[in-house]
């Protein structure tokens, strides 16, 4: 834990303490006051102080938190009326309940030996032998031998006989007392943690040498080890290798030969969508307007893209930048947001900071919105590590010079780390991004409030709400609406296209049109195979009737030469064509089990054929 930077004072009936102590959750604060201690205990900070004299609970206590300063007042009333000595010795109010115990323990063991040796010699000679018979304490730790360094074997095997056990009336004092006696050293941190060491970032990179110090107790707020002596460049690089490293092949594959498990994802309407849906915007159009309207001011790509969108500059002129009184700002804040922005403080920006502060929010804005389509609106305990892990600010402190880098670096890391993985849900939160920008400042404000909500509710990273939401969000209501519309209708005509992302989609996707192609082909043989089969065995059924047809003109010419004779020779005739018969019966049985082995060895080759055809295929 580590120990906040405080200052006290006091008069005859209160002690004041002053405690700095930022990035802290006020609703998790444990304070406590213990006889002469005064605990104050919230994530990461702990203070423990001990005065020499007594303080009392008695109602007149107090504590608040100035926000803006970012520290608490704390007010312990004294028990007795007076001063309390050595208030300006912070380290040893720090480290003192430790010694104290440590004396009155001494106190006691020496007040306690006198009486011991006392009672050893006044006694009955007959009170060893009656006490011999009673159980005696067992002492809590036992040494059974001890090795020192340079003794020899045997010396180092020698016997030390036990401690004696603790006297009876200490054990009965430290069993009434907290169980616990344990204490964290207490250290003042080497550099504050407001400083101008390392590198910037933040909003409007106002804040430096702060992270670090955090980490250490709260790890993954950041994805960087080192935030604070890490520089902007090193932070690009870091961000993009680890985009690279959790980027699988097998996952986006696989969400994209299932598209039917995104259905539900992609069809989902956003509150932004049904209010522009509800007050009959045309989108395009709306854009036409604003291309026209802010055609000799449009910004390029590069550097510039970032500072066409500043405050006070030439976009403010767009004639499109109506008043409260456009239906499209007319959209109501939840009771929730409206607290929120109630408990938000006031902040002044410079103009100069406008460019970097509005690209900001449109990163934080994409992770935002991505997790508000995946989740339908419910959200999750996992959102805020989606929102931190999809934004490149909140994750590797990033900062961008143009808006089309912000969106070519969300559609990089939404394929790279959440649960789905597809081109067609970014540009659907993209798009979800476009009607935000239509509508202007309190869409914007709403998307940063709903981030702000989820990372405060987070055990660890809602420190980066410190760091940036924030201000965005006092910042943003601020803004001049040209400006926004200015950077809407610019941010709306960049496209985003699987050739403009790093990784290589395109070629990725067509190793599964390739495979679905083969399978294709396997089923066309085995089809084409079948009816080869099946006309084949058609003609030789029709050969077989033909050979059927001529056996039967046969017999009939053979029975009318039988008719043309007379007398014996017709009975003759009339035995020999008896005879015939009985051999043509044997000739078209003999046919008849000729056939079905052709039949057989039909279907066997088709079978065989079939088979080989699978095993090709698979």
């Amino acid at each position: 834990m580590l120990t906040p930077q405080f200052s006290l004072r006091q008069d005859d009936q209160f002690v004041y303490v002053t405690i700095r102590a930022p990035y802290v959750k006020i609703s998790e604060v444990d304070m406590a006051i213990s006889g002469n201690m005064f605990q104050l205990h919230v994530a990461p900070y702990f203070l423990r102080l001990c005065f020499e004299g007594e303080l009392v609970e008695d109602g007149r206590e107090t504590s608040k938190y100035d926000i803006d300063k970012r520290e608490f007042y704390v007010t312990l009333p004294k028990k007795e009326p007076g001063p309390f000595p050595d208030l300006d010795m912070q380290t040893l109010l720090m480290s003192r309940r430790q010694r104290q115990q440590q004396q009155q323990q001494q106190q006691q063991q020496q007040q306690l030996a006198p009486e011991r040796e006392e009672g050893t010699a006044t006694r009955h000679p007959d009170a060893a032998t009656e006490e011999a018979g009673k159980p005696r304490a067992r002492p809590l730790i036992q040494v059974l031998s001890s090795t020192e360094f340079g003794r020899d074997e045997g010396a180092s095997r020698a016997h030390v006989p036990a401690e004696e056990p603790l006297p009876e009336e200490l054990q009965a004092q430290a069993a009434a007392e907290d169980p616990y006696q344990w204490e964290v050293e207490q250290t003042f941190q080497e550099e504050p943690l407001f400083g101008a060491s390392g590198y910037s970032y933040g909003f409007d990179g106002k804040y430096s040498g702060t992270l670090t110090t955090l980490q250490q107790e709260m790890p993954d707020i950041t994805q960087l080890d080192d935030p604070d002596n890490t520089s902007p460049a090193n932070r690009r690089r870091l961000r993009i290798a680890h985009e690279d490293e959790h980027f699988s092949v097998d996952h986006y594959l696989g969400d994209f030969a299932e598209p039917d498990m995104l259905s539900h994802v992609l069809s989902h309407r956003t509150r932004w969508a049904e209010h522009l849906d509800r007050i009959g915007v045309d989108r395009d159009t709306l854009h036409q307007e604003w291309l026209v309207t802010a055609h000799a001011h449009a910004m390029d790509d590069g550097c510039d893209d970032a500072d066409g969108a500043g405050e006070g500059g030439v976009h403010a002129t767009a004639a499109t930048s109506t008043t409260v009184t456009d239906p499209r700002r007319q959209i109501e804040f939840t009771e929730e947001e409206q607290e929120a922005m109630r408990q938000l403080r006031r902040v002044e920006v410079l103009a100069c900071g406008v460019p970097r502060a509005l690209l900001t929010a449109l990163d934080i804005m994409c992770a935002f919105l991505y997790e508000n389509r995946t989740t339908e609106g419910d959200f999750s305990v996992e959102s805020g590590w989606t929102i931190r892990t999809l934004s490149s600010a909140l994750s590797f402190l990033d900062e961008f010079t143009s808006a089309r880098e912000v969106l070519h670096a969300f559609a990089a890391r939404s394929l790279s780390y959440p649960l789905y993985r597809s081109y067609a849900l970014t540009t659907r939160v993209i798009a979800d991004l476009h009607d935000v920008l239509l509508i202007g400042k309190p869409a914007i404000l709403q998307c940063l409030l709903g981030a702000r909500r989820l990372l405060a509710v987070d055990e660890v990273r809602y420190v980066l709400n410190d760091i940036y939401l924030n201000d965005l969000c006092v910042w943003i209501q601020g803004v001049n609406a040209a400006t926004i519309d200015s950077f809407a209708a610019h941010v709306r005509g960049i496209r985003v296209e699987k050739k403009h992302i790093r990784f290589p989609l395109e070629a990725i996707e067509a190793l599964l049109n390739d495979s679905d192609d083969d399978d294709d082909d396997s089923d066309d043989v085995d089809e084409d195979g079948s009816d080869d089969d099946d006309e084949g065995g058609s003609s030789d059924e029709e050969e077989e009737e033909d050979t059927d047809e001529d056996d039967s003109s046969d017999e009939d010419d053979d029975g009318s030469d039988a008719e043309g004779h007379g007398g014996d020779e017709e009975e003759e005739k009339v035995e020999e064509r008896e005879r015939g018969g009985e051999g043509d019966d044997a000739h078209a049985q003999a046919q008849q089990e000729q056939r079905q082995q052709q039949q057989q060895q039909q279907q066997q080759h088709v079978m065989d054929e079939k088979a080989d055809a699978l095993s090709a295929g698979n």
